[in-house]
């Protein structure tokens, strides 16, 4: 179907030019007149084609990348200070914010808030994930999706994973000022539990959307805040989660979000570079290429010894380079190049770069094509309470993350 905001008349006519063994039937079967006309009430009118002709499919227009999409200088930065501001410890410097405390409570109802005035569609899982989605015109697609965690360990600061969660919701709100409309629903989440401080493990939010963590696992674990008789799952029933599950693998196999690709066609992680180099170098975007990936291995690497300065770099076939590959995943060239072009659209400084930090988006990589946009921060400073990114810098970071969602919700 077409709609038009005026009036519109045309006429399309298909020509076959026929060999002499065709016959007069089937060239009138292939010679069709389709008129249609397009009135100021937007009425979708559709065109039928003659059975067993070969006609040309007629289709809308696709949805341009807006131009410009604009972030408030403001909005950002002041919704981070006041999630800040709910904090396990009242006084004192920085940010404390466990999972399932009182404070994570509020954190949430907030950050489900800020989805609902961006109308989004907001659902939570058995462990408290958080989803808002913009769906698109074709809903049933695998979606595009944007998050990170709002948990804090102790006297940490207002930026890191915060505004990976609240980025995304102003990113689509941006683009919904703009005019656009996405094909794939724009998704922007919340993992639960990403910092280790309360049950020793980290990322259990976004390991339990990869089917990456063992139910067994994960109660032997403790709650340090109920050593005694505590464990995840009773944490979440208490915080209101879990009450339909039969038991933590019932838990963990609710919150799976599938089969690669299924449920997500790529995913993006904003977050502040944790590091130096951006700001060093006054670069706006870091476009990252690969993760640290740390985990508890036996394995071996073989190479070949050679005697000290004789033995030339570009020749040697060196173990410990081959294990220090092994622990980094690799982002999607997809979603870098989408972030890439995005920083290019809006004139920013970029450079590509590793994550030497690692992140929820070292689980999503198991469960779509993955990338990191990257912002930098004071000094590199995080984990403590003068963390801190610029006003600017957070605006030229969201508005990247809106173009780069954009652009991948039309793939």
């Amino acid at each position: 179907p077409f709609e038009r905001s005026h009036t519109v008349s045309c006429a399309v006519l298909v020509l076959f030019i026929m060999s002499g063994k065709q016959s007069r039937k089937s060239f009138l079967a292939c010679l069709s007149l389709l008129a249609f006309s397009i009135s100021e009430s937007s009425a979708s009118v559709s065109g039928e084609c003659l059975a067993d002709a070969d006609c040309p499919t007629l289709t809308a227009p696709e949805q341009p990348i807006p131009s410009p999409v604009v972030v408030d200088l403001a909005t950002v930065p002041a919704q981070l200070l006041s999630l800040a501001k709910l904090s396990d410890v009242e006084s004192g410097p920085g940010v404390t914010r466990l999972i399932f405390t009182d404070s994570d409570a509020a954190g949430r109802a907030y950050v489900r808030s800020l989805m609902e005035k961006a109308e989004l569609v907001v659902r939570e899982d058995a462990m408290g994930n958080i989803f808002g989605r913009w769906v698109g015109s074709e809903p049933t697609l695998p979606a595009v999706g944007s998050g990170s965690h709002a948990d804090a360990i102790p006297n940490s600061g207002a930026y890191d994973g915060t505004l990976g969660v609240l980025g995304p919701i102003e990113a689509i709100a941006a683009l919904k000022r703009a005019g656009f409309k996405p094909k794939r629903s724009i998704e922007a989440l919340m993992f639960t539990s990403e910092e280790p401080t309360r049950f020793g493990i980290s990322c259990v939010g976004s390991r339990a959307m990869a089917s990456k963590l063992d139910a067994v696992y994960l109660d032997s674990l403790t709650d340090i805040l109920n050593p005694d008789h505590g464990s995840f799952r009773n944490a979440a029933l208490k915080a209101g989660y879990a009450n339909n599950t039969l038991n933590t693998k019932d838990m963990l196999s609710q919150c799976s979000l599938g089969d690669y690709g299924a449920y997500y066609d790529s995913f993006i992680e904003l977050h502040i570079e944790q590091g130096p180099e951006l700001e060093e170098e006054n670069l706006s975007i870091g476009v990252v290429t690969a993760i640290a990936a740390p985990a508890a291995l036996r394995c071996s690497f073989t190479g070949d010894g050679g005697h000290a300065g004789a033995q030339l770099m570009h020749r040697r076939n060196d173990a410990l380079i081959a294990a220090a590959e092994l622990s980094s995943a690799t982002c999607a060239p997809k979603v870098a190049n989408a972030i890439e072009a995005a920083a290019k659209k809006l004139k920013l400084s970029s450079k590509r770069m590793v994550s030497r930090a690692y992140h929820d988006s070292l689980f999503m990589s198991e469960v779509a094509p993955t990338g990191m946009l990257f912002i930098p921060c004071h000094k590199g400073f995080s984990h403590r309470p003068d963390e801190f990114a610029s006003a600017i810098d957070i605006k030229n970071g969201v508005e990247a993350l809106a173009l780069a969602l954009a652009s991948l919700s039309l793939a």
